[in-house]
C-alpha cells in the first residue's frame, strides 16, 4: 500500500510538473508576441502616475500575461474558439485588442488613463486595457456588485471583462463571419469593423509565424 501511495504522489507530481511546464511556455510564448507587437517602453512620471522604466515594464508584461492566462484557462470561462488550442488563441485575440486599445500603457491599465491627452479613454468612459465600457451595458455581462473601478485594479477582472464583451459580441453578431463577428466590442453594432479585422489579423499573423508551443 505504501508503495502505491508514493507511486501515485510521484506520479501527481510529474503530471502537475509537466502542466506547469506547458503553461510556462504558453504563457512565454503570449508575451512575447506582446513584445513582438509593442516592445517594453518606459513610462516619466506625471501626476498621479510614478512611471516605470523598461525593465519594470517587461515584468508588469509578463505578470499581466500571466493573469490573463490564469483567467482564459478557467474552466468558467468559456472560449471564444473551439479546439485543443482555443484557449491559447483566445488568450492572443484578448492582447491583440488590449494591445490595439491601450499599448498596455500603465496609465491606462492602472490609473484610468491618468496623463493621457485629453480626449483618450473615450472622454473617461472606457476602462482598464481592454477599453471596455462598463456603464453603457458592460456592466450586465458581469457579476453583481462589481463597479467600474475594479476593472483597473485588478488585471484578472479586466480580462474577465474584455472576454464577457466578445462573447456577447459574438453571439449577436453571430450571422457575420470571421472577425466581423466581435464588431460590436469595437462599436457596439453589428457592422463589419475593420479595428477588430486588425487586431484579429494581429494575432493570425503571429500564430501562422510562431505556431503554438
Amino acid at each position: 500500500m505504501k508503495h502505491i501511495t508514493l507511486l501515485g504522489l510521484a506520479l501527481v507530481a510529474m503530471l502537475t510538473s509537466s502542466h506547469l511546464h506547458a503553461a510556462s511556455k504558453t504563457a512565454d510564448w503570449l508575451r512575447d508576441a506582446t513584445l513582438s507587437w509593442q516592445p517594453a517602453y518606459a513610462l516619466s512620471p506625471s501626476t498621479g502616475v510614478p512611471g516605470e522604466n523598461v525593465k519594470e515594464h517587461e515584468a508588469r508584461r509578463a505578470a499581466l500575461v500571466a493573469d490573463l492566462e490564469t483567467v482564459v484557462n478557467d474552466p468558467e470561462e468559456a472560449p471564444l474558439f473551439a479546439g485543443d488550442d482555443g484557449r491559447a488563441k483566445t488568450a492572443l485575440f484578448v492582447l491583440a485588442i488590449w494591445r490595439g486599445e491601450s499599448n498596455f500603457d500603465l496609465r491606462v491599465q492602472r490609473y484610468h488613463c491618468k496623463g493621457l491627452p485629453q480626449g483618450m479613454c473615450d472622454g473617461g468612459r472606457a476602462w482598464c486595457m481592454g477599453q471596455v465600457h462598463f456603464d453603457d451595458g458592460a456592466a450586465n455581462l458581469l457579476p453583481k456588485g462589481w463597479v467600474a473601478a475594479d476593472l483597473e485594479a485588478d488585471v484578472k477582472k479586466c480580462a474577465k471583462a474584455t472576454l464577457a464583451v466578445l462573447r456577447y459580441s459574438k453571439k449577436v453578431c453571430g450571422h457575420l463571419k470571421g472577425p466581423d463577428q466581435f464588431a460590436a466590442y469595437a462599436s457596439g453594432k453589428c457592422f463589419p469593423s475593420e479595428k477588430m479585422r486588425a487586431r484579429y489579423e494581429l494575432a493570425v499573423a503571429w500564430l501562422k509565424a510562431h505556431p503554438l508551443p
